[in-house]
């Protein structure tokens, strides 16, 4: 892997591993990979990433249903009910940033999976990584307590 190109959580992380590694993810079924070296690491999470991409990630959209408001037609109401249209304005900025975000990881993993990136894989695993079944530890073989 290029720790260059890497975000910098991540190059940090790799200047401290240790290998060999075991990577383990905890999942509905616990699983264990093994890595010797870098290289390994990027071939791992881009398998966890094929095994995964369907139930992970999807293309994200708002329904048009739930676009609220311009400010322009905001200004235009009667005072009553602006507060509730700033509101439902503001949800649905929120709302844009991370339908943004959402699909800008979709088309990281399908590049990811499609040019077998370790480091672009390793970036989409990370943005799952506080889900139920996203949270994975990388553990050096010489910590382990056999």
């Amino acid at each position: 892997m290029n720790k260059d190109k890497l975000p910098n959580y991540i190059a940090k992380h790799l200047n401290r591993l240790t290998f060999p590694v075991i990577i383990k993810f905890d999942d509905k079924y616990p699983f264990m990979h093994y890595a010797d070296n870098e290289k390994e690491l990027g071939k791992v999470f881009v398998k966890v990433l094929e095994d995964r991409l369907d139930d992970w990630f999807y293309e994200d959209k708002i329904p048009e249903d739930q676009i609220p408001l311009t400010i322009e037609q905001i200004e235009k109401l009667p005072e009553c009910y602006k507060k509730d249209a700033l509101e439902k304005q503001e949800h649905y900025i929120k709302r844009q940033r991370e339908v943004e975000e959402n699909n800008r990881i979709y088309k990281l993993a399908h590049e990811a999976v499609a040019e077998k990136s370790g480091e672009k894989a390793w970036e989409c695993i990370q943005s799952q990584s506080d889900g139920e079944y996203g949270y994975y530890e990388i553990i050096p073989i010489e910590k382990l307590r056999i």
